[in-house]
């Protein structure tokens, strides 16, 4: 059985979804820019951590080969997702 684990991160400008498979040990990762996110509501507090729930507008990418030709369509889904953010005390 082929288990994944997606890790979200926080800079500055961007969200980075780090994906690892346990299959081939591959990472994949993706950086968002805040702007291609809507729908960003707070959904918990607790400690030093606050979670967030927010959809990326580009999603994920799904691509549809046409019968009988080679042409490939990239379709865009939008995709939920929650956001655990840690604050830090120094």
């Amino acid at each position: 059985m082929d288990k994944s684990s997606t890790e979200i991160l926080l800079n500055e400008k961007y969200y980075i979804i780090k994906e690892r498979t346990s299959k081939n040990n591959y990472i994949k990762n993706i950086s968002i820019p805040f702007d291609r996110f809507e729908d960003i509501k707070q959904i918990g507090e607790g400690g030093i951590v606050k979670a967030y729930s927010e959809t990326w507008i580009d999603g994920k990418a799904n691509y549809i080969k046409q019968h009988g030709e080679s042409l490939k369509i990239r379709v865009f889904e939008p995709m939920k997702f929650v956001l655990k953010r840690f604050q830090w005390i120094s």
